[in-house]
């Protein structure tokens, strides 16, 4: 039997219990339902704002693409077919230079690979360059036979020289003109006349600089090089830096048109002349390597960029499926060797289409950014770029 005093603590127990625990369990139950319930009103109304601000980046981004679309959509039907792959228009050119979110212009025949707009290409692709063939005049070729039978046959160097240089007197065309004094210069080297064939190829450089040897090699390029190489022979570095300093920019602008392998052939070796002088005390050839170095960095953006378009230019099958599984649609995303591309097609006066090829990185640093800055409404938010496959920008 329970005691009175106990049967009345437990009534007291039970009293606060009734009173005052379950009040404020009941009250802190509502007030956290009411918390849970402003919070997700909170997230409701930043999710709303956030998939509208989402909406003006894309709205935004689309009328910018579509302004440049435009632009070159008035000007694509005047435009007449490519009759090269690789090919110049002066009216692309000028379109490419005024709009830098475009990085590559194009034109997409019914089959086929696509024929590419040259916008200061570094290089061309090796094939494309076999295509190009100048024929010799048959008195050039008895040149060439007979002096090529005393310099390799007989080993006559000095016999060879001397032929070459009295034969030189009597041709008058530039090509011929060329190619015998690239030659001259070879015996010279052979025969250590380094004096007689630095001057040579500085003949060379300074008048015959455009014509092509194999088809393929400007003489320009071969003569600074072997000039540098010369200069590097006598021991003279200030010299052979300056040539490669020269060969450098004639290769960034580009001065020549030549295809991929003769290209970076020029560049390995012109490093292999710039390495043998880098450990120099001298002051002036520390500012020469230095502005090499400059010339180098300049170099490497453009060459990425002809690396960047040479890869789509030989991918017209992997276009022809892209463009095959979105017909009803003008823009397009491709991936090709790893790289991305994204494009937009318009029709052309025949079956076949013209093309831009987009500058992704462009698109998105600028118009996309500066939108998502404007019309961002928190600054804790982490925004994700992906395309309509929800693939990741």
């Amino acid at each position: 039997m329970k005691k009175r005093g106990e049967t009345k603590r437990q009534r007291i127990i039970i009293a606060y219990a009734l009173v005052i625990v379950l009040p404020c369990l009941i009250l802190g139950i509502l007030a956290l339902r009411g918390i849970k319930n402003d919070q997700a009103l909170v997230e409701r109304e930043q999710r709303s704002s956030l998939l509208e601000a989402g909406q003006k980046i894309i709205s935004e981004t689309n009328e910018y693409l579509q302004k440049v679309e435009n632009s070159f959509a008035e000007i694509s039907v005047t435009l007449a077919v490519p009759k090269n792959i690789i090919f110049r228009d002066s009216l692309l050119l000028s379109f490419i230079k005024h709009q830098q979110s475009v990085t590559g212009i194009f034109y997409l025949p019914e089959t086929g690979t696509p024929y590419l707009l040259n916008e200061n290409f570094l290089y061309l692709p090796d094939d494309f360059i076999s295509f190009i063939e100048v024929p010799r005049p048959r008195s050039m070729e008895n040149i060439l036979t007979k002096g090529w039978q005393i310099e390799f046959g007989e080993e006559n160097y000095p016999k060879a020289l001397e032929f070459y240089q009295n034969t030189l007197r009597a041709v008058r065309d530039e090509q011929s003109r060329g190619e015998i004094l690239n030659i001259i210069a070879r015996l010279q080297k052979k025969l250590n006349l380094y004096d007689d064939a630095t001057e040579t190829y500085k003949l060379i450089w300074n008048d015959y600089p455009e014509v092509l040897i194999q088809n393929s090699i400007p003489l320009g390029a071969v003569a600074l090089l072997e000039g540098s190489l010369l200069c590097l022979e006598k021991r003279d570095s200030i010299s052979a830096l300056e040539t490669v300093c020269l060969l450098l920019t004639q290769l960034q602008e580009p001065a020549w048109e030549m295809g991929y392998s003769h290209f970076s052939n020029f560049l390995t070796k012109a490093e292999v002349i710039i390495s043998h002088c880098e450990n120099s005390d001298n002051e002036e050839i520390k500012n020469l390597i230095e502005k090499i170095n400059a010339l180098q960095n300049s170099i490497s953006p453009s060459l990425k960029h002809s690396e960047y378009l040479m890869a789509f230019l030989q991918s017209g099958d992997i276009l022809a499926n892209n463009t095959n599984q979105a017909a009803n649609n003008h823009r397009y995303k491709a991936s090709i060797n790893g790289k991305s591309y994204f494009f937009c097609l318009f029709p052309a006066n025949d079956p076949g289409q013209w093309g831009l090829i987009m500058d992704q990185d462009d698109i998105l640093n600028n118009s996309v950014y500066h939108s998502i800055i404007v019309n961002k409404s928190t600054s804790d938010v982490s925004w994700e770029l992906t395309d309509a496959n929800g693939e990741q920008l």
